[in-house]
């Protein structure tokens, strides 16, 4: 009924709420502030002239029970930190490119040695394999030709 009678008959000393709740429904409230402070189901808020928009010729802010202060829907007045879609392209190119430059920059890691290390290792170990397996081969010919001259085994 208060909604009412503020929105009809107090049109000019209210304004509009618009009350996004904790359940995310959009709830529209019909206030008169107390100078600079609003208060909408016992949560008190802090109004401020730049967050200010007309909804239906009326003057009209969103408010969340999250933040004190109305939330700015207006672009031009939000802080200037945020980059543009350019600079984002930018800094993400040179961010793909340094990490491309540090990964080349560090040469071998220890991974990396250590498997250059195995492979010599086995290619060594073959290396010796074959040339001992020769060597055993003439060994075993040189007993068997001094067995047939000394004349033992069979």
């Amino acid at each position: 009924m208060k909604n009412w009678i503020n929105k009809h008959l107090r049109k000019g000393k209210c304004v509009l709420a618009i009350y996004i709740g904790i359940d995310r429904r959009v709830k529209f409230h019909y206030v008169i502030p107390q100078g600079k402070n609003l208060t909408i189901n016992g949560h008190s808020y802090v109004l401020n002239e730049d967050d200010l928009f007309l909804y239906k010729g009326m003057p009209s802010y969103i408010l969340t029970i999250k933040n004190a202060e109305p939330i700015k829907i207006n672009p031009l007045n939000q802080k200037e930190n945020f980059m543009t879609a350019d600079d984002y392209n930018t800094a993400i190119s040179s961010q793909v490119a340094k990490e491309i430059f540090l990964a080349t920059k560090k040469g071998f890691d220890s991974a990396m040695l250590s498997l250059i290390l195995m492979f010599v290792l086995t290619i060594g170990l073959v290396v010796v394999a074959y040339l001992g397996s020769e060597m055993i081969a003439s060994l075993q010919a040189d007993l068997d030709a001094i067995k047939n001259v000394i004349g033992i085994g069979g």
